[in-house]
């Protein structure tokens, strides 16, 4: 679950705001201001000899142009989103940084480094498979941009000796624009001395993946077929990014006690809170022996892996949990470096494990809607379109590596069902993607967005969402495939910048394949509109009625508590086997 605003060795660096927008790049340079068209562009077909698809094509730069909306600190001259202004310019300088750059995280203003590490690993990896996509689209400067943002701001929140911030802001309600920001924006850091295993490694392996992308790396899709890197070739740059992630990783490897980053700043529970750390051990060093070719890296990366007792049974994959992706990565690494001297066949194993319990219906705490989203217990009950789809982009980034065509097969035709689900193909008619088609969502929970300041009436104050929050990709229906469009139902409509990149994986895959339309094209139904569930009413029960419902709701409690116990079964295992490895909760 995310937090909203109505839930409960360094090697030294100059401050970077500047100094990227110096650097070159040989990206290729847009020809034109990208600006979203009208919503009612999303149901005119496309021509079949389009290339590339304008309809991806357009869904693309869309999803990119959501970064613009949440970016922070001074913004450029001739920004394209007219209706942004300058913001938090004195983020950072409590700790001696200049940390006022960088994006809001969703519908509300905090910048929290976990997710934006997620954030970041996910689109290099991509665009280090798929990259014809972006080149093709015309929106690799775009991406290039949105990168360094990001990177540029985890840069100067690790260019202390030691420490990174982990989170900017509190838990205080604020709903307006971005000019009335409170200035109370405290800056937390893990330290050596006081660390944080898991953000240190993810900031390691974002930092470390699009070093590899700045460097042309293009990743395997399988065997015998090599992905596409967008064209983002900066060698000086991936040269300080993969300083940085190794400097970064080695305090999440020596910092002792190894342990997850709210122990050491419990200030930042509220928002992101960890649930482990070996899979981000994993991740980076297997990102940093991609990068370098050293062999100490995988060795480290398997010998966690193995004492971790990967791979898991269940468990999404998402911000915080990362396991589903090791053996994906690991696999893939085995295809590219042979001399990692990994064993393919092992992580082919490991990867369809889960990927096959999905499939076939048999992960426990999972289920499918009547509607066809797929769904597991907990991580969907928020944002439910997020474990769906980055399980679906997982699907189709090692769909190519798979242990047969035919599994392969089925591993994409599943990833392309719950991205039709995304883009139209549900019950109610819904496009979740923000200004996209007529039946796109309309009331996006977003504070910079709505134009209203009266947090205790944001469905009503404005009725009408002030901007078209383009590009953003809302959490989602509810287990029943109903979705409300509710601005303050945050479980449903906000945004956040981890909620775009498994779909722009997918976009990316489509666009360097020459795709035809996505599914919104084809739409004819309009979104099906649904009044919002009222808990007031009229009349009332007896008391005779009353205590019977008192009655029965204990012996329902009872019976509940039994069955989680059985339903939990998987977890607790796992719990105590980590305790008795002595991993931290």
């Amino acid at each position: 679950m995310r937090p909203s605003l109505f839930s409960a060795a360094v090697v030294p660096i100059v401050h970077l705001a500047a100094s990227a927008q110096a650097q070159s790049s040989s990206s290729a340079t847009a020809t034109s201001t990208y600006l979203p068209p009208p919503a009612a562009s999303g149901t005119v077909a496309s021509a079949a000899s389009a290339s590339p698809n304008p309809q991806w094509s357009q869904l693309l730069g869309n999803s990119l142009y959501f970064y613009d909306v949440q970016r922070a600190g001074k913004l450029p001259d001739n920004f394209r989103v007219s209706w942004r202004n300058n913001s938090v310019l004195n983020d950072g300088k409590d700790v001696g940084l200049d940390l006022s750059g960088g994006f809001f995280d969703a519908g509300n203003f905090i910048k929290a480094t976990f997710p934006l590490c997620w954030t970041i690993t996910q689109l290099s990896w991509a665009a280090m498979m798929f990259g014809g996509g972006y080149d093709a689209a015309n929106q690799t400067s775009y991406l290039d941009e949105t990168l360094r943002v990001g990177l540029d701001w985890l840069l100067e929140a690790s260019s202390q000796q030691d420490s990174l911030v982990v989170l900017i802001g509190n838990e205080g309600v604020y709903w307006g624009g971005d000019q009335d920001i409170p200035t109370d924006r405290p800056s937390y850091k893990i330290t050596r001395q006081n660390p944080g295993t898991d953000v240190f490694g993810s900031c390691a392996s974002a930092l470390t993946s699009a070093s590899m992308l700045y460097a042309g790396t293009a990743l395997p899709l399988g065997p015998n077929s090599n992905g596409t890197a967008a064209s983002l070739r900066n060698t000086t740059y991936s040269r300080l990014l993969l300083n940085r992630g190794q400097s970064l990783f080695n305090l999440a490897q020596t910092a002792t006690p190894q342990q997850v980053y709210q122990a050491a700043v419990p200030q930042v529970k509220w928002a992101y809170p960890s649930t482990d750390y070996a899979d981000e051990l994993v991740l980076s060093a297997t990102f940093l022996a991609m990068a370098t070719g050293n062999k100490s890296y995988i060795d480290y990366a398997q010998t966690t892996y193995t004492a971790s007792h990967f791979p898991f049974s269940n468990g999404a994959l998402n911000w915080d949990q990362h396991t589903p992706a090791a053996p994906v990565l690991l696999a893939q690494a085995s295809l590219m470096d042979a001399g990692l001297d990994l064993n393919t066949t092992k992580y082919q194993s490991d990867a369809e494990y889960w990927l096959d319990l999905i499939l076939n219906g048999q992960m426990s705490q999972t289920f499918s809607t009547s509607g066809g989203l797929f769904w597991f217990k907990g991580d969907s009950d928020s944002a439910s379109l997020n474990p769906s789809l980055n399980a679906a982009s997982l699907a189709v980034t090692y769909h190519g590596m798979a242990s047969s065509t035919q599994k392969g097969q089925g591993y994409l035709d599943w990833a392309l069902s719950q991205q039709d689900y995304a883009l139209g193909k549900n019950p109610m008619n819904a496009v979740y993607s923000v200004g996209l088609h007529p039946n796109s969502a309309q009331n996006p929970q977003s504070a910079l967005a709505s134009g209203g300041t009266d947090a205790a009436n944001i469905d009503s104050s404005p009725p009408t969402e002030r901007w078209v929050l383009y590009g953003g990709l809302v959490g989602g229906p509810d287990k029943q495939d109903n979705y409300y469009d509710q601005r303050s139902d945050y479980e449903q409509t906000e945004v956040a910048i981890d909620s775009n990149p498994p779909l722009m994986t997918l976009i990316a895959y489509h666009i360097q394949n020459g795709d035809a339309d996505p599914f919104y094209v084809s739409l004819t139904q309009p979104r099906v509109i649904l009044p919002y569930p009222s808990s007031g009413g009229g009349g009332g029960l007896s008391g005779g009625a009353k205590a019977g419902i008192a009655i029965a709701v204990i012996l329902v409690v009872i019976i509940i508590v039994g069955l989680l116990g059985w339903w939990q079964r998987e977890r607790l295992r796992t719990f105590w086997r980590r305790k008795r490895l002595g991993l931290k909760a």
